[in-house]
């Protein structure tokens, strides 16, 4: 048995059972040898589900596995190795609910990602080289302590859906107003008192949660929305909701009762 498949099998040993599809492409030189070990046929394996019990952490040894959907779910997981860069054929990673605080920076050689999901966890910043993944079409960041994005986090043209959900954020990067393609944002329960002006030119942008931030009146970043947009701002500190008559005929906004439009 080689050492890559020992060291994967002592890893599941306390919690595998045969029905539990692995469900990951294996490597040509390892392949024959993972079917045999773990009973199942590469024509299933399309994800893998490591249920880790006794480790905190995902293992250099995973990394030869042309995996393409990793989901590891309040594990416990306090790391994620450099190696991860050698699963080329990722799509999907969700690390949610564990206690990892940085994402390696070799994260920006998966090409192939269109989702990430790191929410709860303990990132306070997100690495640089997030913006290098051009196909990614989801990010979820909620429940950290991010206080900043990357400045040219509008690199990521391609992201449809992008939640910030419960984080520390007092500002956002210009660039936003880069990610064309964005139809869903959440920045609900951060620290916003403004955005900048670009997000305007968020031209298919339907939902915006922002509610309790610190807003204290309608951002023009936000008026000069120019798709039909559902926008919540409750919970913030604006008295009175004074609109164009642009922004009024366009948007839609979920306010507390007592809010006014002037």
């Amino acid at each position: 048995m080689s050492n890559e498949i020992k060291h994967i099998k002592e890893m599941l040993s306390s919690t595998y059972e045969p029905n539990v599809e692995l469900g990951c492409q294996v490597g040509n030189a390892y392949k024959k040898e993972f079917v045999q070990e773990f009973n199942c046929t590469p024509f299933a394996m399309r994800e893998i589900y490591l249920f880790l019990k006794r480790y905190n952490a995902i293992p250099e040894g995973m990394c030869f596995l042309d995996i393409e959907e990793l989901k590891l779910l309040s594990r416990g997981i306090t790391s994620i190795p450099q190696g991860i860069c050698a699963l080329k054929k990722l799509t999907k990673v969700e690390l949610w609910n564990n206690k990892i605080k940085t994402l390696p920076e070799s994260i920006g050689k998966l090409k192939n990602l269109l989702k990430i999901d790191i929410g709860k966890n303990k990132f306070s910043y997100l690495p640089k080289s997030i913006i290098c993944l051009k196909s990614l079409k989801v990010l979820f960041i909620d429940n950290n302590k991010i206080t900043s994005l990357p400045e040219n986090i509008g690199m990521l043209e391609n992201i449809e859906l992008f939640s910030m959900d419960n984080n520390q954020l007092t500002y956002l990067p210009k660039s936003i107003g880069n990610i064309k393609k964005l139809r869903e944002i959440s920045l609900k329960g951060n620290k916003l008192k403004d955005v900048p002006i670009e997000f305007g030119e968020l031209d298919k942008l339907e939902k915006l949660n922002i509610r309790n931030n610190l807003l204290t009146n309608i951002p023009e970043g936000i008026m000069n929305l120019k798709n039909y947009a559902d926008i919540d701002v409750r919970g913030n500190q604006i008295n009175k909701l004074s609109l164009t008559p642009t922004a009024k005929r366009r948007l839609i906004f979920i306010v507390r009762e007592e809010d006014a439009f002037e």
